[in-house]
């Protein structure tokens, strides 16, 4: 604030005032970015994720990755990570072509990515109408943090009794998965400020919001 200030010979409360001004006007733009897939545009998602494994009817990969901040002065231990570091939760779902489809934001990086999910918006809208999201038994994978729903599917667990087809499953999983892992370094490679808030006002960290379909 203070080298913008400077630069552009105004005080600080002023470009405070600006930039989040800016911060809600691109927030507001985030329902015509960040789209649930319908239409032909569901089916080519389909089709590129099925070239990738030969998985069929996957729709997007979710995953979670942390948002380093300053510690917050409320409650700062629910925020530290198993990384150690003060971090806000960002959970995406991916299409293959590195395009984010829904986003959920907020939470502290010490809660679980199930706790999240549970807790996101697409979670509940989803609960409330899955034919809306997934008209054709379509579904979305995770990791094997996310729960098995009939629309959302992890990999199978590891306790002793894999076989080959199991094993075979969690390879092709891994492969079509990696499209979130992705979209995330695609997108703290294009804007690195995403790589540690410096921020103060903590409660504009978190924004949940789902691209559902309108």
């Amino acid at each position: 604030m203070k080298s913008v200030a400077d630069r552009f010979d105004m005080g600080k409360s002023s470009v405070s005032v600006s930039f989040m001004r800016v911060v809600k006007i691109v927030c507001s733009l985030v329902l015509y970015v960040i789209k649930w897939p319908t239409g032909e545009r569901l089916q080519h998602i389909k089709e590129k994720f099925r070239r990738i494994a030969g998985l069929q009817n996957v729709i997007g990969a979710v995953d979670g990755t942390y948002v380093d901040i300053n510690a917050p002065p409320e409650d700062p231990e629910s925020y530290i990570t198993r990384k150690c570091s003060y971090s806000i939760t960002l959970q995406a779902i991916a299409d293959p072509f590195l395009k984010f489809t829904d986003i959920f934001a907020g939470f502290p990086g010490s809660v679980s990515d199930n706790r999240i999910f549970r807790n996101s918006d697409l979670y509940i809208v989803v609960r409330n109408n899955i034919q809306n999201y997934f008209p054709n038994q379509e579904f979305i994978i995770g990791d094997k943090a996310y729960p098995l729903l009939s629309w959302c599917i992890p990999p199978y667990i590891n306790r002793g009794n894999m076989t080959p087809a199991k094993t075979y499953f969690n390879s092709i999983m891994a492969k079509t998965r990696q499209v979130v892992e992705r979209s995330f370094a695609l997108l703290f490679g294009r804007f690195r400020r995403v790589k540690f808030l410096d921020v103060n006002r903590h409660d504009y960290t978190g924004s949940p919001r789902t691209g559902g379909p309108k």
